[in-house]
């Protein structure tokens, strides 16, 4: 979408049976935020760099891989139905 100041996105999962979505969003302060289909928060993460250098994100003062926190946010959707 250019031009377009793109604040959130969401992943659905659409089925016979099931139904349901992840949605991610920026914070005020430029956070991460994940919620579920009921649009409660599963957790928010914060961009930081690690002691080798490298951007994480930080959730509940873990540091994670960013593919790490994919998996966090949509495993429930596609390996827990």
């Amino acid at each position: 979408m250019e031009g377009a100041d793109v604040e959130s996105f969401s992943v659905l999962v659409e089925g016979s049976d099931v139904r349901t979505v992840v949605r991610f969003s920026l914070s005020d302060r430029g956070n991460i935020v994940v919620r579920d289909a009921t649009g409660s928060t599963m957790f928010e993460a914060v961009l930081t760099l690690s002691d080798d250098g490298e951007c994480r994100l930080k959730i509940n003062g873990k540091e994670y891989d960013f593919w790490q926190v994919r998996r966090k946010a949509l495993e429930g959707i596609f390996f827990e139905m």
